[in-house]
């Protein structure tokens, strides 16, 4: 349910961070992280001092096992 809501806003708005991070975290929960990647993507394209963006991207990337993928964002998102 909570998936087909937030894929509905992202349809009518898909330049809206919010729902595309949401949409994405929502996907991870239920075990679909290829599908969250381009939302996370998109997200650090329209926001690319997030780290709460870079964050996201690196856990789905991690989920994927893609690693240094998910270490390169995890930086990204905190470059203290």
């Amino acid at each position: 349910m909570q998936a087909k809501v937030l894929a509905s806003a992202v349809q009518l708005d898909p330049k809206n961070a919010g729902a595309l991070s949401a949409y994405g975290m929502v996907l991870v929960r239920l075990n679909r992280a290829s599908e969250a990647l381009p939302l996370f993507r998109k997200v650090t394209e329209l926001d690319p001092i997030s780290p709460g963006a870079h964050l996201n991207l690196g856990i789905a990337l991690a989920d994927q096992n893609l690693l240094d993928g998910a270490v390169e964002e995890f930086f990204r998102g905190n470059p203290a």
